[in-house]
């Protein structure tokens, strides 16, 4: 498949689930790509270019893969001023809630080989160990996530491959993938890797990422650049990932075929946002009274912040607040050495739960240790 039938349309990566829709008898999308005047102004307050942006069944695509349905553009957010970081990794403001959770996906009327693509589809995300996974809706059952499809050809040397929508504000996954049927898409053939690439990069989108080349899609696609702008969506960068364009991220806008899953700094934002499945909590504590002390929480996640608070009297924190690790020094302690000191740590994740760790630490014998 040449590069350019994927140019814009889904975010190649990002366009596509697919489902088990059988190839007879497909019913044709309306291709009327007319939009109001309303409804640009209101796509572009949402922080996304109208520019290309399609009138499908059920919303407006935008960036190629990106449904957004009315209710979303009727939507009026307390701030449209989240500014896009220019650098790599982004997330939109609403991400899963509730962790863990476990999330079903089903595929709807498509052929075997959409099936066997979600199924491989899944075994990526679930070997991460994230605080989200994912496994098989019940036969006859409709998921948490429903995989579809749609024919629709190519428009102006472009095709859509796929397309999906992002988090609700109540912590919801987007509940459909759509992934086109037409041959032009995947060929008469659809190979089992580029799909469910494609699959990975719209289910990336159901749970709040955006594409990696936000600011400037003409890395991945070609042409000229497209920069969203300010989004009431969102577009947050992921602190960890990089501050340069990256080849290999699954959240790229457009591909060229074959097989792309994630590299290591997806995986940095994947654990940014959903952590790992609940580790144990513990720290230690090791230092001299007047000098330097330091307790180290484990077990935590890239997303969490930390709230460290410190018993023993005067303790003066030196660094540290809002890491794993809290340096101090501690003044005052009186009693026979060695002294123990108690620290603990609020934890908040990223989803707004919370854990605390409080731990007991021994100093080294210090029994004249300046103050």
């Amino acid at each position: 498949m040449k590069k350019r039938n994927l140019l814009l349309v889904v975010g190649l990566l990002t366009i596509g689930f697919i489902s088990c829709q059988k190839k007879e008898n497909p019913k044709t999308v309306d291709t009327n790509t007319e939009i109001s005047a309303s409804a640009k102004a209101k796509i572009n307050k949402l922080g996304f270019s109208a520019a290309g942006a399609q009138k499908v069944p059920g919303g407006y695509l935008v960036e190629g893969d990106i449904l957004l349905t009315e209710k979303i553009l009727d939507e009026n957010p307390a701030t449209n001023l989240l500014n896009i970081a220019k650098t790599e990794h982004y997330r939109t403001t609403n991400v899963v809630k509730g962790l863990p959770r476990v999330f079903t996906i089903s595929v709807t009327n498509l052929p075997a080989v959409y099936s066997d693509a979600t199924n491989l589809m899944i075994e990526r995300y679930n070997q991460l160990g994230l605080k989200i996974s994912f496994q098989r809706a019940n036969t006859g059952t409709i998921g948490d996530i429903n995989v579809v499809g749609f024919n629709q050809g190519p428009s102006g040397g472009q095709i859509v491959l796929g397309s999906s929508g992002f988090p609700t504000a109540t912590g919801q996954p987007f509940n459909e993938v759509r992934m086109n049927t037409n041959e032009a898409a995947y060929g008469t053939n659809p190979e089992l890797l580029n799909l469910a690439s494609v699959l990975q990069h719209e289910v990336g989108h159901t749970i709040g990422l955006r594409h990696t080349d936000l600011a400037n899609r003409a890395y991945s696609c070609g042409g000229q650049a497209v920069n969203e702008g300010a989004s009431t969506v969102g577009a947050i960068y992921i602190p960890g990932t990089p501050s340069a364009a990256e080849a290999g991220s699954f959240m790229l806008a457009c591909l060229n075929g074959g097989n792309r899953t994630f590299n290591n700094n997806d995986i940095v934002a994947l654990k940014y946002l959903y952590g790992t499945t609940t580790p144990s909590i513990y720290g230690y504590g090791s230092g001299y009274r007047g000098q330097d002390y330091s307790f180290t929480v484990y077990g935590s996640v890239l997303g969490d912040t930390f709230a460290w608070t410190v018993t023993s009297n005067a303790a003066t924190i030196i660094s540290g607040q809002n890491t794993e690790t809290l340096d101090v020094i501690l003044k005052n302690i009186t009693g026979t050495a060695p002294y123990a000191y108690t620290a603990s740590v609020l934890i908040t994740s990223l989803d707004g739960t919370t854990k605390t760790a409080t731990f007991n630490a021994i100093s080294k014998y210090c029994g004249n240790c300046p103050l």
